[in-house]
């Protein structure tokens, strides 16, 4: 499953509305994600929390033993421009979209902008949660 920058930025936030779903989640199932989500979370962490915070975000996604850190390539790119035009998604969610459309993945995010687009799915880590506690009788 291809994980955006939301679920990952929860993970490593001291707290968030979302971290006990990360937590829960992105320990247990195999993850991939793009270099360029390390850049959105170092953007967005620099103005939450400052520099300290924000150059330690790519060592910490690093550790991460279930996360598969892939690189950007010209075809991704050219679909996040296709996506971007038929969506009017904004740069970083049309490169998640179109990440996990190449990478033949589903998309693990709450933003419900993904449903827009037919050619990927969008799995709620919520939904994932729950599921997890339903089959294992809690």
């Amino acid at each position: 499953m291809y994980v955006e920058a939301d679920m990952l930025y929860s993970y490593l936030k001291p707290s968030d509305w979302l971290k006990e779903y990360a937590l829960k989640v992105v320990d247990k199932y195999k993850l991939s994600t793009s270099v360029i989500t390390i850049v959105e979370i170092e953007l967005v962490s620099k103005r939450d929390f400052g520099n300290d915070f924000a150059n330690s975000v790519g060592e910490n996604i690093e550790k991460l033993k279930n996360l598969r850190i892939i690189p950007l390539e010209m075809k991704t790119i050219k679909k996040a421009i296709e996506f971007r035009k038929k969506f009017n998604l904004n740069i970083f969610d049309s490169l998640h979209a179109a990440n996990a459309f190449v990478l033949k993945e589903d998309i693990l995010s709450t933003d419900g902008v993904y449903d827009l687009i037919e050619e990927i799915k969008r799995v709620d880590p919520r939904e994932l949660v729950s599921v997890d506690m339903e089959n294992s009788g809690n």
